[in-house]
């Protein structure tokens, strides 16, 4: 299965002293390979102050492009700068007037064209707004059409004229609506303070790859505190863990009650005992879970002194290796990168056969791997774009890579394995 496609629209300001959205943009880029990020766009605000701007937006890209082979390492889903710049936006600069439309923005514009290119795929369009609800409000007015093929992921009241208007008009049209009005708070926030998470980034980002400084550096000051907010994240959240089909059900991005046909919003209680934060226990209750999971991202991205390796040409040479495997298949095919003594052969090898239907395929790689003076050799295989559905039992659904057996120029080691996580393991041969 494809990843879900993803559209931002975020009111991201480098400037601004609320550096959050510039936080979870970086958490989200981190996890390309969870889902498609197909827009980001910079949009306006009710406040003003930190109306979202696409060359701030650039800058956080161009800083990830610096990272990125390190992020290749696990996965191929990795886009390239210039990939990511190309469907990166300008939005509205200001609020939507009191019909709640104005004219078309370039961010309009490339949700209905991502929305239509989901339409056709047979998949939805899931528009993230972590700022004003401005661009894609104009977008529904624009193109009325696209709404069952939206899912859209509201934090906060940013745009109030634009939100009225999608309330009035969409409510029950759009494919999904989760309105998630308060528990956003629970990223941050605790029960008994609004204080946002402190000494986590000195830990688990700085020194930990460009991305990592430069997440350190955002969080040193947010409205004059250091620490730790992402209140925008939760939108994210829901693709790397859960139901992404049922928002009541248990999530990191919160679980949400359904007060009309397709339309969620906070539960009533699960609140904090301080101002409005409804539903923020059900973000809260997960955090050392996504927190964790962050850190092992960055973990990617730390030096270790060793210069990565460059692959070796597969293909050409009088050497063959080959790798049988099979695979489950949850929102996408498993892969794996291939290592011969520690240098990467191949770092993109989807697998198709069905391991419930007993369907395995074999992997050949060809090139110079047996030299003279080496007569024992380390073939790594390294699952690395696991994904499952959150649900346990029978009822979930899982991405996992099966290996049977690896051949090195003839010689089989039938070591099985499972891998039901991303991890490494390696097969020894002596020729």
């Amino acid at each position: 299965m494809a990843l879900p496609r993803v559209f931002i629209s975020t009111d991201l300001k480098l400037t601004s002293e609320e550096k959050d959205d510039a936080q979870s943009l970086i958490h989200a880029l981190m996890y390309q390979d969870k889902m498609n990020i197909v827009g980001i766009s910079g949009t306006a605000s009710r406040w003003g102050h930190q109306n979202g701007r696409e060359v701030d937006i650039d800058t956080v890209i161009d800083v990830y492009g610096k990272d990125l082979e390190k992020l290749r390492e696990h996965s191929s889903a990795f886009k390239s700068v210039d990939e990511l710049k190309a469907v990166s936006h300008q939005g509205a600069t200001v609020i939507a007037p009191n019909q709640g439309y104005a004219t078309a923005t370039a961010s309009s514009e490339a949700i209905i064209a991502e929305a239509k290119k989901a339409a056709a795929a047979g998949e939805k369009l899931n528009v993230l707004t972590w700022g004003g609800e401005t661009d894609i409000a104009q977008a529904l007015y624009d193109a009325p059409g696209i709404a069952p093929h939206v899912r859209l992921f509201t934090i906060d009241d940013q745009d109030p004229n634009a939100k009225e208007f999608i309330e009035s008009n969409f409510k029950g049209k759009l494919d999904m609506w989760v309105d998630n009005m308060s528990a956003f708070r629970g990223v941050y926030g605790s029960p008994n303070s609004d204080d946002i998470i402190k000494g986590w980034y000195e830990t688990n980002a700085k020194d930990h790859g460009a991305l990592g400084d430069f997440f350190a550096k955002l969080s040193g000051d947010i409205f004059n505190e250091s620490g730790v907010k992402m209140g925008d994240s939760p939108t994210v959240f829901r693709f790397l863990s859960g139901n992404q089909n049922d928002p009541t059900q248990e999530s990191w991005g919160g679980e949400f009650r359904e007060v009309s046909d397709r339309y969620y919003t906070d539960h009533t209680n699960q609140a904090f005992k301080w101002g409005s934060t409804d539903g923020a226990l059900t973000i809260y209750e997960d955090r050392d879970a996504w927190l964790g999971s962050f850190a092992n991202r960055f973990d990617w991205l730390k030096d270790t002194g060793n210069k990565p390796t460059e692959p070796v040409a597969s293909g050409n040479g009088s050497d063959t290796i080959t790798v049988k495997v099979s695979g489950d298949h949850y929102q996408g095919d498993p892969n794996f990168v291939i290592k011969v003594d520690d240098k990467v052969i191949d770092y993109t090898n989807p697998v198709k056969a069905a391991h419930d239907d007993r369907e395995w395929e074999t992997f050949t790689f060809k090139g110079q791997f047996d030299a003279d003076s080496i007569q024992k050799h380390k073939i790594e295989i390294q699952f690395n774009n696991d994904n499952w559905s959150g649900i346990s039992g029978t009822e979930g659904f899982d991405r996992n890579l099966y290996v049977d057996e690896v051949t090195f120029n003839g010689k089989v080691n039938g070591s099985d394995a499972i891998f039901k996580t991303n991890a490494t393991q390696a097969w020894l041969f002596e020729l």
